[in-house]
């Protein structure tokens, strides 16, 4: 049985840096996992780029927080 992860990855803009991390971890052989990727209240343009990356496969859940609640939140 092949094991199965949950990253998490908390994005607060700087889509084209959650792209290359979305690029990198789709290059993983031997690894079942998924991709949950949570915004922390981004502008339009970031969220935009997220569902992009959501709706090419890169993303597993996306959550689209309205607010920045830092990591604790």
């Amino acid at each position: 049985m092949t094991p199965r992860v949950s990253i998490v990855i908390l994005s607060y803009y700087k889509p084209h840096i959650i792209e290359k991390c979305l690029r990198t971890l789709a290059m993983t052989e031997g690894v079942e996992y998924e991709v949950v990727v949570v915004d922390n209240g981004s502008d339009t343009a970031t969220v935009e780029a997220l569902r992009g990356f959501k709706a090419e496969g890169f993303i597993t859940t996306l959550v689209e927080n309205p607010v920045n609640s830092m990591f604790s939140g």
